[in-house]
């Protein structure tokens, strides 16, 4: 999870909770700062990559400021602990617009993410990159197009689901619930799809 709690003063680190039994909604332990992670950067929407398909280590893919703009990195995790080096992951990343989401498929061959610059006038839009397997570099991200992203929206956070059929995402679009303002709010949308392609 990302939390701006008492060791985060640039706004957010990434934090880790356990809990013995997956249907015990209340059995999580006290959330741990993640240790050889966080920086005195913003570390932010982290997402867990089991890696079960190649000898290795599980992985988490966050976005961090740590060169400046949000970009998305890399890490091997053991226990909630981050171990060797973190890598930014420059397959899916520009040095212009912000990156960020990192939703990687169980399979870890395909990652949705988030890009844009809202604060110069480009909203967020998702792509999605893919690779054949997990050691080989990530294709160029491509844009999802109308069907996902609205043309003037900020469109950002994606999450797949596990059958990767159903993309949950954060937008601020007309038909989202009207804010203080009046301005539409940013809502939790979702895309289907009927998968087609190879794998499990």
């Amino acid at each position: 999870m990302e939390s701006s709690r008492t060791t985060a003063p640039t706004g957010g680190d990434i934090w880790v909770s356990w809990r013995h039994d997956i249907f015990d909604d209340q059995g999580w332990t006290d959330a741990v700062n993640v240790t050889g992670l966080n920086l005195d950067s913003r570390e932010g929407t982290p997402h867990f990559f089991e890696n079960e398909e190649r000898p290795g280590l599980p992985q988490l893919f966050f976005s961090s400021t740590r060169n400046g703009f949000f970009d998305i990195w890399v890490a091997d995790v053991v226990n909630g602990s981050a171990v060797g080096a973190t890598n930014r992951v420059n397959d899916v990343n520009t040095d212009e617009l912000l990156e960020g989401g990192a939703s990687i498929t169980h399979d870890g061959l395909e990652m949705f993410l988030f890009r844009g610059r809202a604060q110069i006038g480009i909203p967020f839009d998702i792509f999605s990159a893919t690779r054949p397997d997990v050691g080989a570099p990530w294709s160029a991200p491509v844009n999802l197009g109308p069907a996902v992203n609205h043309a003037t929206a900020n469109d950002q956070e994606p999450e797949i689901s596990p059958d990767r059929t159903t993309l949950f995402f954060a937008s601020n679009r007309p038909g989202s619930v009207p804010g203080p303002t009046g301005a539409p709010s940013i809502d939790i949308w979702a895309s289907a799809r009927a998968w087609g392609g190879k794998g499990k």
